[in-house]
């Protein structure tokens, strides 16, 4: 299975899906947005007007729109809500600074503070705070995740295929993670709908209702083990038909028959999927995509792949 097989398409598709439903709209915070924000407007409402403009942009999914939200709030709940702007001084964020390593883990103060820059340098841009106000985001070190390597794939692939029909689930769902680098919840919420694996190229229809909906092509021979899955299961709209600690027990059976100690998982296959793609060239923003994820969380997980690629 060549990674440079793979390729982001523009949705909807046609095909056995027949005729999509437009995505589901973006929700907006509850907190009503101000119409003009100027350095006089309080921390809340400013929060409030970023989030919103947060959710306007199609780059920035809702779960880091979310994340994003909390952070502030947790910014607030430090500085105080009724902060005005135009108070908000270097010795404010060094107290956000300490109070958050005080409290939270170091991989969380990074994501934390790396939110507030972007919040600053957003007030600063519309002349709201002191424009020389600046916060230093320190970098944790952040572990590498699992990743197989070619070999393990390869043993993977020949024995989930050598069993035929006594693990047709098993080996739909490796091959389906390593050609589409989905996300769990992506899994889980897969309909029998989002696939057309018998056109030319095969594609999955990856991220419905979770903002960033995209097309990811796949491998042309992962419609036979989609056929094979499908004559033994009865199916009727998802394609898994079962919730994911079914899936994983099916992970862990084939991690325990090649004695991996339980090193198959979503996230292995997953990162194993993008860590493939990279090295067989796939350019960085086509990964992204593919992935669905935020420029923001792209910048972190694209240094991982990086390291993980020495």
């Amino acid at each position: 299975m060549s990674a440079t097989t793979y390729q982001q398409l523009p949705l909807p598709f046609d095909g056995h899906a027949g005729n999509q439903p437009d995505a589901a709209p973006r929700s907006l915070p509850e907190r009503s947005a101000p119409a003009v924000l100027t350095g006089h407007a309080r921390l809340s409402a400013a929060i409030t007007a970023y989030t919103h403009q947060l959710a306007a942009r199609n780059d920035v999914t809702d779960g880091t729109r979310q994340a994003m939200t909390h952070d502030l709030d947790v910014t607030g709940r430090i500085l105080g809500m009724s902060l005005e702007l135009n108070s908000l001084t270097l010795a404010d964020i060094e107290r956000v600074t300490a109070a958050l390593k005080a409290t939270a883990k170091p991989s969380t103060v990074e994501r934390r503070l790396s939110t507030l820059s972007q919040f600053i340098r957003w007030l600063s841009r519309k002349g709201c705070v002191n424009a020389r106000l600046r916060v230093v985001v320190p970098k944790a070190a952040a572990a590498l995740p699992t990743v197989l390597s070619r070999d393990r794939v390869q043993a993977m692939l020949d024995y989930t295929a050598a069993r035929g029909t006594r693990s047709a689930r098993q080996a739909f769902l490796v091959r389906l993670l390593l050609a589409t680098a989905m996300k769990r919840q992506d899994v889980i919420a897969l309909r029998v709908a989002d696939l057309a694996l018998d056109r030319d190229p095969p594609l999955v229809r990856v991220g419905q209702g979770h903002g960033m909906a995209r097309g990811v092509a796949a491998p042309a021979d992962l419609n036979r083990f989609w056929l094979a899955y499908v004559e033994k299961h009865s199916l009727v709209e998802k394609v898994f038909e079962c919730d994911y600690q079914v899936l994983e027990k099916d992970m862990a059976e084939v991690s325990s028959a090649l004695k991996w100690n339980g090193t198959l998982s979503f996230s292995t296959l997953r990162w194993t999927a993008a860590l493939r793609d990279l090295q067989d060239g796939m350019e960085p923003e086509r990964l992204r995509l593919k992935m669905g994820l935020s420029e923001m969380q792209w910048k972190e997980t694209l240094a991982l792949l990086r390291r993980l690629a020495v």
